[in-house]
This record gives structure tokens, sequence and C-alpha cells, in this order.
């Protein structure tokens, strides 16, 4: 079962909103805190960046992959999961580029605000939460919880399903939401995929 990152979340809202905010030693300790913080999640998401492009240079990478869209709150659980085609090498670099940006973005929007608005309650909330919100990406996950970025075809970081497990019920779509077709495989591509793994 997966740990719901919202009972860490509530308490921490409730408890940031009780912080002094006139208080000057109460945002200087806030502001260490959160520079200290995001200095290591940066150079978390720069090595992950790194390791990601490394990995996805090399042959055994370079295979078709049919990636589910991340969970939703309130979706229908009977609803047909639509897999996304991709290839694996370039959704290993796009999610790390992804990390990247939204972990800047965060940044630059709490510090903004904090500036601005003299808000310290996103400073307070960030500080606490940043671990769990790096721990839910999945590549994350790999390189530190799960043995590093090798074998990734077994280890499906992504919860994607390859060529060979694909259903008939499943559906597929590509990068734009159409709808994929999938042609039976040659044997000969097949023999050449299993030698490239």
């Amino acid at each position: 079962m997966a740990f719901n990152k919202m009972f860490v979340m509530l308490p921490v809202m409730l408890a940031a909103r009780k912080l002094d905010g006139e208080d000057p030693q109460v945002i200087y300790m806030l502001r260490c805190v959160y520079a200290a913080v995001q200095t290591i999640a940066i150079g978390v998401v720069i090595f992950v960046y790194m390791k990601a492009n490394a990995v996805a240079k090399e042959r055994s990478n370079n295979v078709k992959i049919y990636v589910p869209p991340p969970p939703q709150p309130f979706a229908d659980p009977d609803a047909k999961t639509k897999y996304q085609e991709k290839v694996l090498s370039n959704h290993l670099v796009s999610t790390a580029r992804s990390l990247v940006g939204s972990t800047i973005f965060g940044i630059f929007m709490t510090v903004g605000l904090h500036l601005w608005k003299g808000m310290i309650v996103g400073i307070a909330i960030q500080s606490i939460m940043c671990p769990f919100n790096l721990a839910e990406n999945p590549l994350i996950k790999a390189i530190f919880f799960k043995g590093g970025m090798t074998n990734l075809k077994e280890k499906r970081i992504f919860g994607e399903k390859h060529r060979d497990e694909l259903e008939k019920s499943d559906e597929i779509v590509d990068a734009a939401g159409n709808q994929v077709v999938l042609k039976k495989e040659k044997a000969s591509d097949k023999k050449e995929a299993e030698t490239k793994a």
C-alpha cells in the first residue's frame, strides 16, 4: 500500500498557520531551514537528471513501453486504462526534465510569495513536504529505493507494460492522445528486441 502524504500535509498546514509571521527570529529560522532543504533538493534533482541522461543513452533502454496515466484522486475505478506509447529512453529524459522544472518553479513561486506578500506558511510547508514530494518521483524511487537505474525493463519504474504483455482490452494512445493500432510483431523483430535487451 502506497504512503498517503496527506496524512503529513494536513497537520503541517495546521501547524504552519500557528507560526508567528511577525517574529523576526521565527522568520529567520524558517528561511534557514527552507534554504537548506531546497539546496539539498536541487542537488538531488540535478544528480537524478544527470543519471537519467546517462542511462537513456544505453541501447537496452531504446525500447517501446506502454505507460499508464498517473493515478487521479477522483477517477472512476472501473474506467478503462489508457496506456501511452513511449520510448523508454525518451521517457527517462522527459521525466527528469519535468522534475527539474517543477522543483525550480516551486522554489521561485514560494520565495516570490514570501518576498512579495511576506507569507511564511508556504516556506514552512515546503520545508517539511519537499522530501515527500521528491520521493514520489519514479526516478528518485528507482535510484534511492530500488537499487539504481539498472535492469529498468524488469523494474518497471513507471508501472509500464511491454508489447507482449498488452491485452486486447488495453487501449493504446500516442503523445497527442490519438488511438494507436498495434500491428503484430514479426518473429525477426521480436528476436531483435530480445537480443537488444
